[in-house]
């Protein structure tokens, strides 16, 4: 149903098990009605009890109780979903039909993995996201033809590496091989482009992973994930105010997750919004409890010279799961507190010869942000190169785009790396060059 716009599971589960005001989950959520009900199982028998409240007064518009065998799950979803829409289809006139669809899978040991895999995914964190994807893993052995499942095991292996010292060479390739499943199965389901999507742009593919997110995004306009891995797309590929309508659009669907939250103010920040970029940023950090809004928050402090508050973001960060330290040796931030950027950029230089060969994920992505903020370029590339040239790294361009400056960009020894190393050149010939900057005969490129 393209007018109905349905808040995301993230958002929604945290009201689970609270007697919260339905006017304010309304607010919160950004919804005028509300879903809500219960389960309650027996052997292989279920009760399913569902009521759809109008948030504004509180005024109960349809209630139905089920009671069925575990196997009629998905005939019960389709009743549920059918009579919501006959209620609000009046109330709200809204466009598209009612349309049933083929059960995911036939097989209930399935899809328990497959629902809680996906919780685990929302929640993020190395240790959440390894179970999450043994649960699908064992998800695809019961049921091989379980599209979805395979899917979502796509989107989990390329998301590991991100927040676990696993090598992107050993998960992006089984990201691509499961999105690819899953597509052999059903073409048109949306998750699975989006999961291919994310496969190629971390094998720096980029003219491809485009098309893909494009794929998915025409399939289901409200696919949360793929909106927000877009963005994050088009954060890299240097488009911030492309970027800023997928960010908007993911968030809006799922206000209450930290990654979302994230990825909105980085979007912020590259749109110069940056009233709404600290708002976002500071939103995040709140709801974060795996790492990835505070180093946003260290990259978008220290872009706005604002040392203190990227200290503070460092401090305040949780214990990350299943890595080792998130960020270098503490006495680096004493240095940063003198305010020395000759002394600190000194510190930075020896502590990366000391680490070179074992700096890894989120270590590495500090050295850079900090060798920028000295504005120590030259460290900057030593870093950049460190990791393009590691195979068991990769390097996040999304934060390049953060710091761009000036001398940023007339630093020919970067602009030359990057665009050798990301392949961005015949993106951008292809696609567009971002904004302030053009080509320069067939195989360069210059920006302000």
């Amino acid at each position: 149903v393209p007018d109905l716009k349905v808040a995301g599971r993230t958002s929604s589960c945290q009201f689970k098990g609270d007697n919260l005001d339905l006017v304010e989950i309304g607010k919160t959520l950004g919804v005028d009605h509300i879903l809500e009900g219960s389960v309650r199982k027996q052997g292989n028998r279920v009760r399913i009890t569902a009521q759809l409240i109008r948030a504004s007064d509180g005024f109960h518009m349809w209630s139905e109780t089920y009671d069925r065998n575990l196997e009629d799950i998905f005939a019960v979803q389709d009743e549920i979903s059918a009579a919501i829409f006959a209620e609000l289809s009046i109330t709200l006139n809204l466009g598209g039909q009612n349309q049933t669809r083929a059960a995911p899978t036939t097989d209930i040991a399935a899809y328990d993995r497959f629902l809680e895999a996906r919780t685990l995914m929302a929640r993020r964190g190395y240790e959440n996201l390894l179970r999450a994807a043994r649960l699908l893993e064992e998800a695809t052995q019961i049921d091989p033809e379980y599209a979805e499942a395979w899917a979502v095991l796509s989107q989990i292996y390329n998301l590991i590496p991100y927040y676990g010292p696993d090598a992107p060479e050993v998960y992006i390739p089984r990201a691509e091989a499961a999105a690819r499943r899953a597509l052999a199965i059903d073409p048109n389901l949306s998750t699975g482009h989006a999961g291919l999507a994310d496969a190629l742009r971390d094998q720096w593919r980029s003219i491809e992973a485009e098309a893909e997110y494009k794929k998915a995004l025409a399939l289901n306009p409200n696919e949360i994930e793929a909106n927000s891995q877009y963005a994050q797309f088009l954060q890299r590929v240097g488009k911030p105010s492309e970027s800023l309508t997928f960010a908007k659009k993911a968030y809006d669907l799922d206000p209450l997750s930290f990654v979302y939250s994230a990825v909105l103010a980085n979007a912020y920040h590259g749109a110069g919004q940056h009233d709404l970029e600290l708002e976002l940023m500071e939103k995040s950090l709140k709801l974060d409890r795996a790492g990835f809004a505070h180093l946003n928050g260290v990259a978008l402090r220290l872009a706005h010279e604002d040392p203190e508050r990227a200290i503070e973001i460092l401090e305040g960060a949780v214990a990350f799961e299943g890595r080792q330290k998130p960020f270098p040796d503490d006495s680096t931030q004493l240095v940063i507190l003198t305010g020395d950027r000759d002394a600190g950029a000194a510190f930075l230089r020896a502590a990366l010869e000391k680490e070179k060969g074992v700096v890894e994920g989120r270590q590495t992505w500090f050295y850079w942000m900090w060798a920028l903020y000295y504005k120590d370029y030259d460290l900057a590339f030593e870093v950049m190169s460190l990791e393009l040239n590691n195979p068991d790294d990769f390097f996040d361009s999304q934060f390049f785009w953060i710091f761009r400056t000036p001398e940023l960009m007339a630093n020919d020894k970067i602009r030359e790396f990057i665009a050798e190393k990301t392949f961005y050149i015949d993106y951008w010939r292809s696609n567009g060059f971002p904004p302030g900057c053009r080509p320069i005969g067939d195989d360069d490129y210059e920006c302000d």
